[in-house]
């Protein structure tokens, strides 16, 4: 998995990446040209989520808006890969989880 630099202003748990803000995280990824899929791994009012159970699997994105806040789990170049990660996800508990493709 490459690494994946963004200039949206966001999180990546563990680490800080500042930047300009963007109207949307996918559309900041597309500019990066990062690997187009991910897994949504919770949305909260109250943002106060550490995934620790999944740092093996992928790196966190932090993605707030309008008083919610988004995780997702990535990122994958392939459907199969984020298929293949998505049952590690759910197995690790997080049942909700589903891929998303941000070129969609």
């Amino acid at each position: 998995m490459k690494p994946l630099f963004l200039t949206a202003a966001l999180v990546i748990l563990g680490t800080l990446a500042y930047g300009q803000s963007t109207p949307s995280l996918a559309e900041d990824i597309k500019k990066q040209k990062a690997n187009p899929y991910f897994i949504q791994v919770a949305e909260s009012n109250n943002p106060k989520e550490f995934f620790p159970k999944l740092y093996p699997i992928g790196f966190i994105l932090k993605d707030t808006k309008e008083q919610k806040t988004t995780y997702l789990l990535g990122d994958f170049e392939t459907e199969i890969e984020a298929k293949d990660a998505l049952a590690s996800v759910r197995a690790s508990g997080y049942t909700d989880a589903f891929i998303v493709n941000i070129n969609r």
